[in-house]
């Protein structure tokens, strides 16, 4: 527990293991923090007006391998020539980075980028990170037929913007789609991880779906409702996913 500018925090610490059956060769850890808001209103009394259960804050991401190696350098921005800027950023026009999660119209600050020594991540001497000799972490209890997609639940601010992740596995993805993909993984495997490295999604459309009410109702006489997916209109559309580094 400290106190920064007089405010009290608690700084909370969490284990987790993370088993693989063989050597990754790009690994990263995606975290976010969850509120349950059930019992948050029990515990201190409160009266919140939020309609769902629980809170999830923002994703944040931390790389640990890049095609086989350590991540030793990480990013540090700055404000204001020496200050580090530890809030959210975006990329304006590919040229600039500035403050904020996205751009507005409003003023805000641009942002230095700089390199430093990335100590956030301890890395085990006797643990192999190449994919050579003993694996990472051995275990047959790996879980198996893993989704090829992960859909966050979506986060919505005090301003009513509404964001939220979507991961997909662009390896075992362009396996199950591209004969020429698993052709080239069962005859030479590390070429394949090669190439796959520089997969990247380049074309994303958002569509919104209308709700429908069915005939039928759930155990709590409540009508059951269902996605009409032939009826849908585009929200958002982008062609320039371009990886950015």
């Amino acid at each position: 527990m400290c106190f920064v500018d007089g405010v009290r925090y608690r700084k909370l610490q969490a284990t987790k293991t993370l088993e693989f059956n063989s050597a990754p060769h790009n690994l990263t850890l995606f975290a976010s923090a969850e509120i349950d808001l059930a019992t948050l209103k029990a515990n201190e009394g409160l009266s919140l007006s939020y309609a769902q259960e629980n809170y999830l804050g923002s994703v944040t991401g931390e790389d640990i391998l890049r095609v086989g190696e350590k991540v030793k350098m990480a990013n540090i921005f700055y404000v204001n020539q020496n200050t580090a800027w530890a809030g959210p950023v975006h990329l304006h026009e590919d040229t600039v980075y500035m403050e904020g999660s996205k751009h507005v119209i409003t003023p805000h600050a641009e942002l230095r980028l700089s390199k430093t020594i990335n100590n956030k991540l301890k890395y085990l001497p006797s643990l192999n990170y190449k994919g050579e000799g003993p694996l990472l972490i051995n275990s047959s209890t790996s879980p198996q037929n893993m989704p090829l997609t992960y859909e966050q639940d979506y986060v919505q601010d005090a301003d009513g913007n509404v964001s939220c992740a979507v991961m997909a596995d662009l390896y075992n993805l362009s396996l199950q789609e591209s004969k020429t993909a698993a052709i080239m993984y069962s005859n030479d495997p590390q070429m394949f991880h090669e190439i796959a490295g520089n997969l990247d999604i380049k074309n994303i459309e958002v569509k919104r779906h209308s709700v429908t009410r069915s005939n039928h109702s759930n155990a709590f006489n409540l009508p059951v409702t269902k996605l009409n997916m032939s009826d849908s209109s585009v929200i958002a559309r982008s062609f320039n996913n371009s990886k950015k580094t």
